[in-house]
């Protein structure tokens, strides 16, 4: 019998009874012996000890009874009350405030808790249910004190509604109504988020009069789809010619990219070292990958730069709805994008201003109204 025994233990058969005894009553323990003897019926004594944690162990399989009296327990495995040849556990005085609903397949005549106090919910109504089959079984074993609300009630005596309050409607509309009014606000903001930064933009703009100094090279950088044969030949020599006439340096990417230089290198470097953008918008603006990156690298210097602008031209007169990109769709609903029909003849000095061009070396914001180069421009279009 001595062989596996415990160490501090007292490991003896009791034929009469049919069981085997492992005594390790104040034996000083932390924990669950590793290994006992190889025997069915056991009955294992470890009351007052230290132990804080009982965890499942093989041998429980083939225990009967089970004493853990009198030890500092807060927590254990709920398998162990799913086994069937594990009929008596005696659980007194420790510190467990949390019980599993797998207790309740135990009959409460055969565990005892002893008087323990834990946090009741709705998932806890089984407790009372259970300690009520104790009762009519004359086994009370068990005293439950509920914490419910800040206050302790015995569990035996608290009703369905004590352990599952309803909540009133009045505290249901105090938290529904932000919470709806949250998720309005979320949902508006994500589908006009481009159009609320378009305006918070241009309002930025009217109280800015000054543009920093920066080391640039260009004025104006014009992204467009050179495969777009009728968008490129009014770019370069319609709107280029307009602005370089006007003391405006500009940069088209293809005509001034380095020879043997990359492209993607290239396009990030010119759109930094460039004041303001404009976008040609054609049907197939977007439809090269070097477009898109393009568009990108534009957007996102402006985004981060809030004294530069964008100007978009709406060439083939695109509708919003006809728009993917939601960056350019939104300059087209709030109406910011500007129209290629020129019935005012102040096309492109509504541009101008729209840029508000200066000289490199000048930080004074210089607004233009020139309505007769607009219309000599468009006539020699």
């Amino acid at each position: 019998m001595k062989n596996k025994c415990p160490p501090r233990c007292y490991c003896f058969q009791q034929p009469s009874k049919k069981r085997v005894v492992v005594n390790c009553y104040f034996s000083h323990r932390s924990k669950l012996p590793i290994q006992v003897p190889d025997f069915d019926n056991l009955d294992i004594n470890l009351s007052r000890n230290k132990i804080k944690t009982v965890e499942y162990l093989i041998y429980l399989r083939r225990t009967k009874s089970i004493d853990l009296s009198y030890n500092r327990i807060v927590e254990i495995d709920p398998l162990i009350f799913e086994i069937k040849t594990l009929t008596i556990i005696n659980l007194y005085q420790n510190r467990i405030k949390v019980l599993d609903k797998s207790v309740r397949q135990k009959s409460p005549c055969n565990v005892a808790f002893g008087e323990i106090k834990i946090v009741c919910t709705c998932e806890m109504l089984w407790i009372k249910i259970w300690l009520e089959r104790g009762n009519s079984q004359s086994c009370n074993k068990n005293h439950v004190t509920c914490e419910i609300k800040s206050k302790q009630k015995d569990a035996m005596l608290l009703s369905k509604e004590d352990f599952c309050p309803v909540e009133s409607n009045d505290s249901f509309f105090l938290i529904a109504l932000p919470v709806a009014t949250l998720l309005i606000c979320f949902v508006i903001y994500q589908r006009f988020k481009y159009e609320i930064k378009l305006v918070v933009r241009k309002i930025q703009n009217q109280s800015n009069a000054t543009i920093m100094n920066s080391e640039i090279d260009f004025d104006v950088h014009i992204s467009l789809n050179i495969e777009n044969n009728a968008g490129t030949a009014w770019a370069i020599h319609t709107l280029n010619v307009y602005l370089e006439q006007h003391g405006m340096k500009t940069c088209i990417p293809y005509r001034d990219f380095e020879p043997g230089g990359i492209q993607v290198e290239q396009i990030y470097k010119n759109i930094i070292r460039s004041r303001f953008y404009i976008v040609v918008l054609t049907e197939d603006y977007q439809e090269s990958q070097f477009q898109n990156i393009e568009w990108n690298h534009l957007w996102s210097s402006f985004k981060c730069e809030v004294r530069k602008n964008i100007v978009v031209i709406n060439f083939d007169a695109l509708d919003s709805a006809n728009i993917n990109d939601r960056r350019l769709k939104a300059f087209c609903r709030l109406g910011y994008a500007f129209e290629f029909c020129n019935f005012d003849h102040r096309f492109f000095c509504n541009i101008r201003n729209s840029l508000n061009p200066f000289p490199r070396n000048n930080q004074n914001i210089t607004y233009y109204s020139d309505k007769r180069s607009d219309q000599n421009i468009n006539s020699d279009n």
